[in-house]
Order: structure tokens, then C-alpha cells, then sequence
């Protein structure tokens, strides 16, 4: 989703631009936490230590769920409910990442190379999935922002 560059104020309830902010915002802490989940699977993966990464996964889904709620907390300007609603469901196909990246915990030394490249397919899937979910996403945030005159990057 990208940050807006205008400032704006609504009449009433939240503004167009606070609220797209908000949206970021919220985004911005679960990408930041996709990335480090990302990054420790791939380590994982790597290094064939498996054990840990359940405990990750559960501390990050904690994260999304935690901003996902803040996010359903917010009330959309009018409207904006169809840009909520998009992120929402980019941001939860966030989880279907972090539950296939917890499904490595299941892996022992023994596991086979077929396996893990069976895993690997599998996660790559949810991920191409989550980015089809983003690009909808800021095509809602796009146009939010054309109907409500902000400028976004």
C-alpha cells in the first residue's frame, strides 16, 4: 500500500487521509514482521532446524492478528469500506504464509529433499496468493484515493 502525501479533513469521523494512514500504518508492522518470518524460514529451511520455527510462526501471527484487529477497529471513512476490506484480506493471507512457514516445524534431519522442495512449492503458492491479495489491495487504496483527492506514491 503506498503512504499519502496530502492533507485532508473530512466533516466528519475519520479523514480520507488519516485513515489511509492508518491503513499503512497497520501494513507497515506486518510487513516488517513478514519479513523477519520470511527470513527465519529461509533459515531454516537452510539449515535444518526445524524445532524453532513454531514459535516464531505463533509470535507473528500474534502480531497480524493484533494489527488485523486494530485495523477492524477503525471505521472507514465513506467510502473507503471496500479499501478496508481489501487490506483486510491481504493482511490475512499474511497468515496462511506464517501457518505454511510453521508447517516446517513438522521436519526433522530425516525429512527428504522432496519434502522440503514439496514445502517450499507450497509456500511459494501462498505467497504468489498474498501478493495477488496485495496488488488488489492498492488497487482499492488507488482508487479510495482518487475519489477522495489525495495523492499517493
Amino acid at each position: 500500500l503506498i503512504a499519502v502525501v496530502a492533507i485532508l479533513t473530512s466533516c466528519s469521523g475519520i479523514s480520507a487521509v488519516d485513515y489511509n494512514n492508518k491503513v499503512v500504518e497497520v501494513q507497515n508492522e506486518i510487513v516488517k514482521e513478514a519479513s523477519k518470518f520470511s527470513n527465519r524460514v529461509q533459515q531454516v529451511a537452510q539449515s535444518r532446524d526445524f524445532a524453532s520455527i513454531q514459535v516464531e510462526a505463533d509470535s507473528s501471527l500474534a502480531v497480524i492478528d493484533a494489527q488485523i484487529a486494530k485495523l477492524k477497529d477503525i471505521d472507514a471513512p465513506s467510502g473507503g469500506e471496500e479499501f478496508k476490506e481489501a487490506a483486510i484480506k491481504a493482511f490475512e493471507s499474511y497468515k496462511v504464509i506464517f501457518e505454511k512457514g510453521a508447517a516446517a516445524s513438522k521436519f526433522t534431519e530425516e525429512t527428504s529433499v522432496d519434502e522440503l522442495n514439496k514445502y517450499i512449492t507450497e509456500f511459494a503458492a501462498a505467497m504468489k496468493e498474498s501478493e495477488a491479495l496485495e496488488d488488489a489491495a492498492r488497487k482499492a487504496q488507488k482508487e479510495f484515493a482518487e475519489k477522495n483527492g489525495i495523492k499517493v506514491y
